[in-house]
């Protein structure tokens, strides 16, 4: 019939770049002192530069050149562990770091809307209970940082949406064989 819509999805006639560096690192804290073999540290960071480039296609986008839409620019890990096997306890810590990055692209004269970065703390604390049971701790994040949403207005920086994801807190035994 006649009234179906045709639906299409044009790629960036003028092509996209994506590159970057990534560097992770882990290592034992034991050579520091005997009393630290049980810890261990992570850390990583990743750099991406990313490009769009939306000239010669009939797009309502309103920035013809732009970041990818949800790539940061940057990642920061880092890790801190503690894992005692005689006695069956662990804990980690994990803290998480990310740039803002493109939420929604801007389209027809609008700008893009923005996800500002935030830190992310974890934790888990674990223990062995005799030969078959363990019982976890977790916190996700626990700095429970606002999730904050920018864009230019008027050529001045808004935040248009702001909320708290929660913190997530889970005790857990299990049962494991």
């Amino acid at each position: 019939s006649g009234d179906e819509k045709l639906k299409s999805f044009y790629n960036a006639t003028g092509g996209a770049k994506n590159y970057g560096i990534e560097i992770e690192t882990r290592k034992n804290l034991g050579f520091i002192t005997k009393h630290l073999k049980s810890f261990s540290f992570l850390a990583n960071v990743t750099f991406v530069n990313s490009e769009v480039n939306l000239e010669g296609i009939n797009a309502t986008a309103t920035d013809k050149t732009r970041r990818m839409q949800g790539q940061s620019p940057f990642m920061l890990n880092l890790g801190l562990f503690f894992d005692n096997y005689a006695t069956g306890t662990g804990v980690n810590l994990l803290f998480n770091k990310i740039g803002s990055r493109i939420s929604e692209v801007g389209l027809q004269g609008t700008q893009s809307v923005y996800e500002d970065g935030r830190d992310i703390l974890d934790l888990t604390v674990s223990q062995k209970l005799f030969k078959y049971l363990e019982l976890k701790l977790a916190a996700k994040d626990i700095l429970n940082q606002d999730v904050t949403y920018s864009q230019e207005v008027n050529g001045i920086e808004q935040v248009i949406r702001r909320y708290k994801s929660g913190s997530n807190y889970s005790l857990t035994l299990s049962v494991k064989f």
